[in-house]
């Protein structure tokens, strides 16, 4: 098994239309071994009269389950609080791209396992990917896979 495709690591994927035609939410999706699910929360009555309010569409918004957003930050928080209950296996929160095997942000992981991984994004970052330079992404990808190897056997 390889472990971007194990039921321990989770990927949080974080969407927006924000800045185009009007939108004003974000959307987050927790990914993991072919399974997507929303990041949601109850929409309170206050909540639902705000949107209402602020909405160029003229939608109807109601109190009940949504999974539009106001901020990365809300999508954060929340998926920290629901992904286990989605997929119980998992050891590993990541925020990214679900398809990326490149270093990513680790949101949950055991302690020394995380900073570590975070470290290697950071550096990832401080190189600027592989257009800032191939011959450290290549070392430090092979670091990740051995550190997320460990994590998921």
């Amino acid at each position: 098994m390889v472990w971007w495709d194990s039921k321990k690591v989770v990927t949080l994927e974080i969407t927006s239309w924000v800045g185009s035609i009007g939108a004003i939410h974000y959307y987050g999706k927790l990914c993991c071994s072919g399974d997507k699910i929303s990041v949601s929360k109850k929409l309170t009555t206050k909540e639902a009269k705000e949107l209402n309010r602020c909405d160029m569409f003229k939608s109807s918004y109601l109190p009940s389950s949504t999974d539009r957003l106001k901020s990365p930050n809300e999508i954060r928080k929340l998926a920290k609080k629901q992904w286990k209950r989605f997929f119980p296996e998992a050891v590993v929160l990541l925020e990214g791209m679900y398809a990326c095997c490149d270093p990513q942000i680790v949101l949950v992981a055991p302690r020394e396992a995380k900073e570590c991984l975070n470290d290697l994004y950071d550096e990832t970052e401080r190189i600027g990917g592989w257009d800032g330079d191939e011959k450290a992404m290549k070392k430090i990808c092979k670091q990740w896979d051995v550190e997320m190897e460990k994590l998921v056997k």
